[in-house]
């Protein structure tokens, strides 16, 4: 059991039946992929279920591929508008994408900001948001408590617990392991932990 988990069961004891359903998590690592890749795989990703963000990020990168794009950004408007990708998330691309070659070494402090700092940075950036900049610190700089209030599946989680297990449930609690509780609270809606409990009591 990782030391995030067994601190998270300390402090929710009604959710222990959700923790050991999801099993255990790997703590936050930092990842290789380089940052310009992963802010356009997160975009592409944004308010997209898991499998249609993977299947458009996969065609995303063929697309880079086919046409020997040195950048995902550098991909043609009309490949990335093949590929699936809306005219906002588009232009969001593009315009990252020209800031960063025009200064990549801005960015080089990026995976070492405090969670606060790095948001205000990302925030810079047309199209980007405070979830793009937790997606960033969760999935790829490995940043330990970070809890994406605004992310769909995690509010649907959230009412969730309230509704069957917590009425009293309040993610700042999870401090300082806001991220394996978003991890969790994750996993239990891509498991299918509550089709059972969100069922209609049988007569």
């Amino acid at each position: 059991m990782s030391s995030g988990i067994k601190y998270l069961e300390g402090v929710y004891p009604k959710l222990i039946p959700l923790f050991d359903a999801v099993g255990p998590l790997q703590p936050p690592v930092r990842h290789a992929m380089p940052l310009s890749e992963a802010v356009v795989n997160i975009v592409t990703g944004q308010m997209l279920s898991n499998i249609a963000a993977a299947a458009i990020v996969k065609r995303v990168r063929s697309a880079g591929q086919e046409c020997g794009a040195h950048e995902l950004f550098a991909i043609p408007e009309a490949d990335l508008r093949r590929c699936g990708l809306s005219r906002r998330k588009i232009r969001s691309i593009k315009e990252f994408g020209v800031v960063f070659e025009d200064d990549p070494n801005r960015f080089a402090a990026w995976p070492e900001l405090p969670y606060e700092d790095l948001r205000l940075e990302v925030r810079k950036h047309w199209g980007l948001s405070d979830w793009t900049a937790e997606m960033l610190a969760i999935f790829h700089f490995g940043h330990d408590d970070v809890f994406p209030s605004a992310d769909g599946t995690i509010k649907r989680a959230v009412g969730l617990i309230e509704c069957h297990l917590d009425p009293d449930f309040d993610p700042d609690f999870a401090r300082p392991h806001r991220t394996t509780l978003a991890r969790a609270l994750w996993a239990s809606i891509d498991r299918g932990f509550w089709n059972e409990l969100s069922k209609p009591d049988q007569v």
